[in-house]
């Protein structure tokens, strides 16, 4: 919804507010279709979490046109109202057909120019766009960024049965995920492929007319015919589509949809040979492949190459063309080593220059170095792990491969200058799976105040952190269950704690830290009917597993909790009625496959 200054005064606002609560909404069922808003032109985008009913929808968009009175009504950019839609509201956690529903007054020709290279991606990617153009705003411009549009002048959306009918007749499609194909060229490409189920879309119980002029625009995807069958039945529960993750909510590993700056730092010194410098050129050009490398936001990985031996030259710059082809040729030529090869190994002076490359260059994008070498040499590594710890606070991941695994002392020196768990050696014949899946990792992290859930692994010569995409927050104030799960979370949820590890994990970060040592908390944990179920992320639920085992219920109880033994003898989970006490969030991490808000600055992923 338009709340800038292109909508003229806060009497068109509120007339299009109205409107929207009172001609639009109430034809939905709610408890089939979810509902989000973003609102912008008030200081900033804000974009709403997925409702299942009208009052909280209601409450949102009149506390966005407050905001906009209060605040003043300021620009608004359309380019960044789709980016908006794509970061936080494109993925649902349903595998329901996407609706943008666009209103708005904008009427900048260069800014609609630039909206339209990101709604061709929303297009693309399955999202049906419908735009209403406000007011005087032109139709055929804005004809450009979705499948319909709209002429609606006099700020209203009272011409009902226009915009439901584009919307409902796609009621009951799902999507399913992407589906990836490899060409007979190993490139691969992405289809979304849409279900149609055996049910029709949802009925309107209106037959006005509509008073307004719909403009056909070509589609960029194939629509799909509305289902043959006549009758409706109820969509599938919450729980259907999730099983219980486990030990907690797997980060995704999906390489093609990464969004990373990565530098190479290769050691072209005398301490590598040509038969080594051959495999890893080779075996860098083939684990890179599955990358989307590129420039173009949002899932693309943009790639740099500095080699280094005495000195540190960058050979493939962030600015240079983004394509596979061009990367592999900047790698060809570091097989063609003037000799006699370079003895020194200056590893500061790489880092150095990775990290001003990087600083000079800093995106959305999360940020990588990775770092090679083949031999210790004390004059190349003194003041290599002060430069290593200022890259790591400012956000940036070291990775760091070993061509000397056997060489005790360069093991110690350089796998100390590595981000926790990135430390590789090449004597692993599996190192170059594990760097990219690894790479996915760094996409997934917590932004904000909070504790992102991970296990470790050590052994005598490993030493690996799985992290997962939950990231737990704890709060002291005692607070209602019912309280809480509306509205105690913010964007997150009652923590659901599906494993021991999870919950060793909350009582040895969480308990101390930020609920001062009190010990009974509230969890996710909730009945429905006669079962017991987890809340999910974006409004679904899932069914519990083994863990934990009840060691009190009661059939009245709705709710759970964790309660502490007497005697330091661990936690029991038991079911609860409406008690207030602390309890412990979590909300959904970013990873390769999600983008999330970071504009608050992230509590950094620092463990020994």
């Amino acid at each position: 919804m338009d709340m800038s200054s292109a909508m003229g005064s806060d009497a068109h606002i509120a007339t299009l507010a109205d409107s929207v609560l009172n001609d639009l909404l109430p034809v939905f069922n709610f408890s089939e279709t979810y509902i989000a808003g973003l609102a912008y032109g008030a200081l900033s985008i804000g974009a709403s979490n997925y409702f299942n009913n009208y009052a909280d929808i209601c409450q949102y968009i009149h506390s966005a046109q407050e905001q906009s009175i209060q605040l003043g009504l300021g620009s608004a950019k359309l380019s960044e109202v789709f980016e908006t839609y794509q970061i936080s509201l494109q993925n649902s956690g349903r595998n329901y057909k996407k609706v943008l529903v666009l209103l708005t007054s904008v009427t900048d020709a260069k800014d609609i120019q630039v909206a339209k290279h990101v709604s061709d991606q929303l297009r693309a990617s399955d999202v049906v766009v419908i735009v209403g153009a406000l007011g005087n705003a032109s139709s055929a411009q804005l004809s450009q960024l979705g499948d319909y549009v709209l002429e609606l002048p006099r700020f209203t959306v009272s011409a009902v049965t226009n915009i439901t009918e584009d919307i409902c007749q796609y009621g009951g499609i799902t999507v399913e995920p992407p589906k990836t194909t490899v060409n007979q060229k190993g490139s691969s490409s992405t289809t979304a492929v849409p279900k149609t189920p055996s049910t029709t879309p949802l009925s309107l119980s209106t037959t006005e007319q509509p008073s307004t002029t719909k403009i056909p625009v070509p589609p960029t995807t194939t629509k799909i015919p509305l289902p043959p069958s006549t009758t409706k039945s109820p969509l599938p529960s919450p729980t259907s589509n999730l099983t219980n993750p486990g030990i907690g909510t797997q980060c995704s590993t999906n390489v093609k949809n990464a969004w990373l700056d990565i530098v190479f730092l290769f050691d072209v010194s005398d301490a590598i040979t040509d038969i080594q410098m051959n495999d890893l050129v080779e075996q860098t050009m083939t684990y890179m492949t599955p990358f989307t490398l590129g420039s173009a936001e949002p899932h693309s990985t943009r790639v740099a190459l500095i080699k280094y031996a005495s000195t540190a030259t960058i050979a493939y710059s962030l600015d240079d063309t983004q394509d596979h082809a061009t990367f592999n040729d900047a790698l060809l030529t570091l097989k063609n080593r003037t000799k006699p090869l370079d003895f020194v190994v200056d590893v500061q002076n790489a880092l150095q220059v990775a990290y001003k490359h990087l600083q000079s260059h800093t995106t959305y994008r999360q940020q990588i170095i990775l770092l090679t070498s083949g031999a210790y040499q004390q004059k190349g590594f003194k003041g290599a792990t002060h430069t290593a710890a200022q890259i790591k606070a400012n956000e940036m991941t070291i990775f760091t491969v070993n061509f000397k695994a056997s060489d005790g002392v360069l093991n110690e020196n350089l796998n100390a200058l590595a981000s926790p768990g990135y430390a590789y050696t090449t004597d692993d014949r599996e190192v170059y799976r594990h760097l990219p899946l690894g790479m996915t990792q760094v996409n997934c992290f917590c932004p904000g105040s909070t504790e992102q859930f991970y296990t470790l692994f050590k052994n005598a010569t490993t030493t690996r952190y799985t992290k997962y995409a939950d990231c737990i927050s704890g709060y002291a104030g005692e607070t209602y269950p019912s309280i809480v799960s509306k509205y105690g979370c913010n964007s997150g949820i009652l923590a659901a704690i599906t494993s021991q590890e999870k919950l060793d994990f909350i009582i040895n970060n969480t308990l101390e830290h930020e609920l001062f040592g009190q010990k009974a908390f509230t969890v996710g944990g909730h009945k429905v009917g006669s079962g017991w179920v987890w809340s999910g992320y974006n409004g679904t639920s899932f069914e519990f597993g083994s863990f934990p085992p009840f060691t009190e219920v009661s059939p009245t109880d709705t709710y759970s909790f964790f309660d502490f033994l007497p005697g330091g003898n661990g936690f029991v989970f038991k079911s609860t009625a409406d008690i207030p006490r602390p309890y412990v969030c979590q909300t959904r991490a970013c990873d390769a496959d999600f983008i999330c808000d970071q504009s608050v600055k992230r509590k950094l992923f620092q463990k020994s």
